[in-house]
């Protein structure tokens, strides 16, 4: 979910050129949550990288909803992200550190 104040699960709200941006990342473990992990966030414009975010230890919840924010992952874009249309990758779990059966499955462009 990528939001500036309100927005629904479809993000259908339209974001504001150079206005603070958040994205909630909804992880979820099949254990009993907290478990902590790598989870970074990288962009593109026209190709052109225009870097990264990393949180070293995100707590990963057994059950993310909107309604609690600390059951997310919250991270704010840098201003320089905000103008113009973007391609966001999020990669949670990006070392490999939690045990999992599927991990082609951490990535959502």
């Amino acid at each position: 979910e990528v939001t500036q104040a309100i927005q629904d699960a479809a993000n259908s709200v339209p974001l504001v050129a150079d206005r603070a941006t958040f994205v909630r990342v909804f992880a979820q473990t099949n254990g009993g949550g907290g478990d902590s992990a790598v989870v970074s966030a990288s962009a593109t414009q026209n190709g052109q990288p225009l870097g990264a975010i990393t949180i070293a230890n995100a707590l990963i919840s057994a059950a993310p909803t909107r309604a609690d924010a600390a059951s997310t992952i919250n991270l704010t874009l840098p201003m320089t992200w905000t103008t113009g249309t973007i391609n966001l990758t999020v990669q949670v779990d990006a070392t490999n550190a939690i045990a999992e059966s599927n991990e082609a499955n951490n990535s959502f462009t």
